[in-house]
């Protein structure tokens, strides 16, 4: 994968609320544990590699 940076940003429920029902029907429930937004990885990249 290269180099890469991570960057964490702060969210509220509203936003969260919204990325849950725009994500369609394979997000699982979380019940309010939290949600990870990954962009810019590769295609082809495997859990394990994250």
């Amino acid at each position: 994968m290269g180099h890469r940076y991570v960057e964490v940003l702060k969210s509220n429920n509203v936003e969260m609320d919204w990325v849950m029902k725009h994500t369609g029907p394979n997000c699982p429930e979380t019940e309010g544990d939290g949600l990870v937004r990954l962009r810019g990885l590769p295609f082809g990249c495997s859990k394990e590699e994250i």
